[in-house]
C-alpha cells in the first residue's frame, strides 16, 4: 500500500505544472530538473574559493583588531599563563599577570581571573602555541589569535556539510550556507581573537552535522561514538554545549524509534540498540566528568555560578526575569546588533545604515520562510498522502531539529540573562550553522529554480562585500585613527 501511494505521489508530481517550483522550496526526493549549473566539481571549486577568501579575510581580522580588545582576551590569556606558569588549572582566586596591567581597561574585574570557571580544553590545546611564541606577550597574543582560524574554517566546511547532508542536490544551499558563515562579521571576529568561543562554535557545528548524518544514514555504533566524542569534547570546551544534550537525545530517539512503533514494546529491540547507546553516552559523560568534579570540589557546585556572582557582585545584576527578557524588544534588537557588529567591547557599533541593511536581510529571509511554508502547505493540501509520501523525510525532520537547536540556544542565552547582566549574542553562536540553513532556506524560497546559480553568486558577493565594508569602514579606522580606544 505504501509503495502504491509513493508511485502515485511521484506520478502526481510529474503531472503537476507547479511541482517544480514547490519542490525546489521543500526539496523532496524528486527535485527540480532545471538546474542553473551542475553538481560536483563546480560546487567544490566555489566552496574552496569561499574558504580561501575567508582565510585571507581572517588574517586581516587578526591584524586589524587592536591588541587584547577581543572580548575577554586578557582573561583568556591569563588562563593559559596560569597553566604554563604553575602547571595547574586556575581558580577564581587567581589573578591576571601583572604584565597585562596596561590592558586592565579591557577586563571586567581586574586583576581577577574571572574566566577560571571555563572548561579547560581550549586552553590546554592553546598551551603549546603560547609556549612556542616567545616571551613577548603581543607575539603570544597574535599566535593565539591565529590558532582560532583553523576552527573557523572547519566550521565553514561543516556548514557546507550540514547543508548537503540535508539537501544533497540543492546547489543554492550548498554554497550560500557556508558563505553566510564565512562572511558573517561576528563569527569571523570570533575566529580571529584569543577565546574559547570559536572552538565551542566548531563543536556546535560538528554536533549538528553528525545529527544530520544520523538522520540521513542511521545512528550506527561508529556514528554514535563520533557524536558522543563531539558532545563530550564540546562540554569540555564551554558550558554552552550542554544545550545540545536534548538535541542529541532527540536525534537518537528518532533514529532508534521502531517503525512500526509497536516494536518499541519488545525489550529485545532496545537491547539491540544498547551498544550504540553506550558508545554515545560514555564519552559524552566521561570526557567532561573530571572537570565538573573539579568545579564541585573547588566551588561546591558544578557551574561556579555562585562564586562568579560573588566576585562580580559590585556591578553585575540580572537583566530581568525570563518573561521580562522575552518581552523586551530592546534586548532582542541588541542581540541582533551584537550578532553583526560591536567587535569586542562594544566600541565599534554599526551605523544606522549598516543596521538597516541587516534588518532588511533578516526581514527578506523571514518573508521567504513564510512564502515557502505557505507554498508547501498549498501544494500539499491538494493530495496530502501521496505528496507527503514523495518527500524526503530527513529534510523536514532535519530542519525541525535545526529550529529546535536554535531556539534552545537562544532561550539559554535569555536564561543566562536572569543571572548576569552581560548575556551576549555570542552565547548563541554554536547554532550558527543551523541559523545559516534556516535563513538561506528563506532566500531559496524566493528564487525560481532556473535563477538559483545567479542568485547564489549574488548572495555570496553580498555577504563578502558587507564584510569587507565593515572591515574597511569601521574596524580598521577604529584601530588606525583612534589607536583602538574611543
Amino acid at each position: 500500500m505504501a509503495l502504491a501511494e509513493r508511485v502515485q505521489g511521484e506520478e502526481r508530481l510529474q503531472a503537476d505544472p507547479r511541482a517544480e517550483e514547490v519542490v525546489a522550496t521543500v526539496a523532496p526526493r524528486r527535485e527540480a530538473r532545471a538546474r542553473a549549473w551542475p553538481l560536483g566539481a563546480v560546487r567544490t571549486r566555489i566552496l574552496l574559493a569561499i574558504i580561501f577568501v575567508a582565510f585571507v579575510k581572517q588574517l586581516f581580522f587578526v591584524v586589524a583588531i587592536p591588541p587584547f580588545q577581543g572580548h575577554d582576551e586578557v582573561a583568556h590569556f591569563g588562563y593559559i599563563w596560569t597553566i604554563e606558569e604553575y602547571d595547574r588549572l586556575p581558580t577564581l582566586n587567581d589573578n591576571l599577570p601583572i604584565v597585562l596591567e596596561g590592558y586592565a581597561d579591557f577586563t571586567l574585574d581586574w586583576p581577577a581571573l574571572y574566566t577560571a570557571n571555563h572548561p579547560p580544553l581550549y586552553y590546554l590545546l592553546a598551551r603549546p602555541i603560547y609556549a612556542l611564541a616567545g616571551e613577548d606577550p603581543l607575539a603570544k597574543l597574535y599566535a593565539l589569535r591565529l590558532f582560532s582560524i583553523p576552527f573557523f574554517l572547519l566550521t565553514v566546511w561543516l556548514a557546507y556539510a550540514l547543508a548537503v547532508t540535508l539537501f544533497p542536490r540543492d546547489d543554492f544551499l550548498a554554497l550560500t550556507v557556508p558563505a553566510f558563515v564565512a562572511f558573517q562579521p561576528q563569527i569571523g571576529f570570533e575566529g580571529a581573537i584569543l577565546n574559547n568561543d570559536m572552538l565551542s562554535i566548531f563543536f556546535g557545528a560538528l554536533i549538528l552535522y553528525l545529527c544530520a548524518g544520523a538522520l540521513r544514514g542511521g545512528l550506527s555504533v561508529w556514528r554514535a561514538l563520533a557524536l558522543g566524542l563531539a558532545l563530550g569534547l564540546g562540554l569540555l570546551t564551554k558550558a554552552t554545549i550542554t544545550v545540545f544534550l536534548p538535541v542529541v537525545a532527540a536525534t537518537a530517539l528518532w533514529c532508534w524509534w521502531p517503525r512500526p512503533w509497536r516494536r518499541a514494546l519488545r525489550p529485545h529491540y532496545w537491547l539491540g540498540r544498547l551498544p550504540a547507546a553506550v558508545e554515545l553516552a560514555v564519552p559524552a559523560a566521561l570526557l567532561p566528568a573530571p572537570w565538573y568534579l573539579f568545579l564541585y570540589r573547588t566551588y561546591g557546585d558544578f557551574s561556579a555560578f555562585d562564586a562568579i556572582q560573588e566576585l562580580q557582585q559590585g556591578w553585575n545584576r540580572p537583566v530581568g526575569t525570563f518573561g521580562e527578557i522575552l518581552r523586551s524588544g530592546g534586548f532582542h534588537l541588541m542581540r541582533i546588533h551584537e550578532s553583526w557588529g560591536y567587535f569586542g567591547w562594544r566600541n565599534v557599533p554599526l551605523t544606522p545604515g549598516d543596521l538597516a541593511v541587516v534588518y532588511a536581510f533578516l526581514i527578506l529571509c523571514g518573508v521567504g520562510l513564510l512564502v515557502g511554508a505557505g507554498r508547501f502547505l498549498w501544494w500539499l493540501r491538494e493530495a496530502p498522502r501521496p505528496r507527503w509520501a514523495a518527500l524526503d523525510p530527513v529534510q523536514p525532520v532535519g530542519v525541525g531539529l535545526l529550529v529546535a537547536a536554535s531556539l534552545l540556544l537562544y532561550g539559554a542565552m535569555m536564561y543566562f540573562g536572569t543571572f548576569f547582566a552581560l548575556t551576549q549574542a555570542r552565547y548563541f553562536f554554536p547554532a550558527v550553522t543551523a541559523m545559516a540553513v534556516i535563513l538561506m532556506l528563506g532566500l531559496r524560497a524566493l528564487v525560481p529554480p532556473r535563477f538559483s546559480g545567479p542568485a547564489a553568486a549574488l548572495a555570496i558577493g553580498a555577504f563578502a562585500g558587507f564584510n569587507l565594508f565593515l572591515l574597511t569602514q569601521l574596524l580598521i579606522p577604529y584601530t588606525v585613527l583612534y589607536g583602538g580606544r574611543v
